[in-house]
C-alpha cells in the first residue's frame, strides 16, 4: 500500500513535459533586455539614452526579484526536527508547501515572467527520504513540484545531531542542503542552506511523541541566465550588442536569513508535522542606472513573507 501510494506521487511529481507549457513555466526573455546598447538598437537608435539605461537596470532588477523570491520558496522548508531517525532508521515523506508571491510591477512590468497568470503564491508538493547513519548523522533527498509548472527542484541535505535525547537537555542539530531547479528554459539557479536546529522530543503516554523546533537559517543564493538573442523581439537580424545576459547573483554577495517554527508528531510508524517560516526581508544595495555597467546589478529590495509547509511520513 505505502508503495503504490509512493509510485502514484512520484508519477504525478515527474511526469513527462507535454508540448504546451504550463501557466508557472518561466521565459527569461520576457523581463527585457538587460543590456542597454540592446534597448537602444532594438528601438533604432545608435547609442542608449538615460531612459534606455533605466530600462536595462529595470530588466536586472526584475530578474534579481524573480530568482530571490524562487530561490527561497524551493528552499522554504525543513520539516524535520533536530532529532535523528536512529542508527538503523528510515523516513518517507509527502510533503506541501506555500510560500507567497508579490505582484509589484518594475518599470511597469511584473518581474514574474510566467506564461500564463502572475502567481500570488507557490505551491510545493514534494517527496523527502532521509536515511540515518552512525554517530547521530542523516541524509536526505526531496524532489519538489512547482505547481502548474513543469519545473521542479532536487534537494541534497545532512544533518548532524550534536546532542540528541540526553535527559532534559534540548536536543541540537546543524543542518545542511542544497537545491538546485529544473526546467526553467535559460535559468540557472541554486540555493545553499545552513541550518542550526534547537528542540526537544517530549514523549506522551507511552505511544507517541511531539517534538516543538526553532531553527535559525542562512540562505545563499546564486543564479544567472543563459545569453539571449533579443532581436526576434524586433524581427531584425542580430546586430552586435542585442545579444545579452542577466548578471549572475553570486552566492557570497546574496545572504537571506530565515526563522522556523515547527512541530513533529510521532505515534508508531506515522509523523505528522508543520511548519512556517519567515523572511523578514531584505535590500542589496546597488548604484545609479547610468552608472552601472552591463553585468552590474541595480538595488533591489527583497520583500517579508510567512510561508508554510505540512507533511505526512512514515519513519521505520
Amino acid at each position: 500500500m505505502r508503495r503504490s501510494m509512493a509510485f502514484v506521487f512520484a508519477a504525478a511529481v515527474l511526469r513527462a513535459a507535454p508540448a504546451q507549457a504550463e501557466p508557472l513555466d518561466l521565459d527569461v526573455f520576457k523581463l527585457g533586455p538587460p543590456d542597454a546598447r540592446a534597448v537602444a538598437l532594438l528601438a533604432g537608435r545608435a547609442a542608449p539614452t538615460a531612459a534606455d539605461y533605466q530600462a536595462a537596470a529595470d530588466a536586472r532588477q526584475r530578474f534579481a526579484l524573480m530568482a530571490s523570491e524562487l530561490g527561497l520558496a524551493l528552499s522554504s522548508f525543513i520539516l524535520t526536527p533536530p532529532v535523528t531517525t536512529g542508527y538503523s532508521g528510515f523516513d518517507f515523506d509527502l510533503e506541501f508547501a506555500y510560500s507567497p508571491t508579490h505582484t509589484t510591477a518594475v518599470g511597469g512590468r511584473s518581474y514574474w515572467p510566467t506564461r500564463g497568470l502572475t502567481p500570488r503564491a507557490l505551491l510545493m508538493p514534494a517527496i523527502h527520504v532521509r536515511k540515518a547513519l552512525p554517530f547521530s548523522t542523516e541524509l536526505g533527498a526531496r524532489i519538489i513540484y512547482l505547481n502548474q509548472s513543469f519545473m521542479f527542484a532536487a534537494q541534497g541535505e545532512a544533518k548532524v545531531a550534536l546532542v540528541e535525547g540526553f535527559y532534559w537537555i534540548p536536543d541540537v542539530a546543524v543542518r545542511g542542503a542544497m537545491t538546485h531547479l529544473y526546467g526553467a528554459r535559460g535559468l540557472d539557479l541554486t540555493t545553499s542552506d545552513l541550518d542550526f536546529m534547537v528542540g526537544k522530543k517530549l514523549a506522551v503516554g507511552g505511544i507517541m511523541s511531539f517534538t516543538p523546533y526553532l531553527a535559525l537559517r542562512l540562505t545563499w543564493l546564486d543564479a544567472g541566465s543563459e545569453a539571449m538573442d533579443f532581436a526576434p523581439a524586433a524581427g531584425n537580424p542580430a546586430p552586435i550588442g542585442v545579444v545579452a545576459a542577466y548578471p549572475r547573483l553570486q552566492r557570497h554577495d546574496h545572504l537571506f536569513t530565515r526563522y522556523a517554527l515547527g512541530v513533529r508528531l510521532l505515534t508508531y510508524a506515522v509523523s505528522l508535522a508543520a511548519e512556517v517560516t519567515y523572511f523578514g526581508g531584505k535590500t542589496f544595495s546597488g548604484g545609479a542606472p547610468s552608472a552601472l555597467g552591463d553585468q552590474d546589478l541595480p538595488g533591489f529590495e527583497v520583500k517579508s513573507s510567512l510561508s508554510a509547509a505540512v507533511k505526512l511520513g512514515f519513519e521505520f
